[in-house]
């Protein structure tokens, strides 16, 4: 991205494809992200421990 100061959000981050796209977007060297979800009893919050990302809402 060329504006350091731009974040992009992505809803849903630690599902499938949500975490798919952030490491994807870790690939291209962006890790001014912000990722929404929910998580719950589940154990999809995994799908975010090796990905690099600014906030968690």
């Amino acid at each position: 991205m060329n504006n350091t100061d731009s974040r992009i959000l992505i809803t849903g981050g630690a599902g499938f494809i949500g975490s798919a796209l952030v490491w994807e977007l870790n690939r291209r060297g962006c890790e001014n992200i912000v990722v929404c979800d929910r998580l719950s009893t589940d154990e999809k919050w995994k799908n975010l421990v090796p990905l690099k990302f600014a906030d968690y809402i």
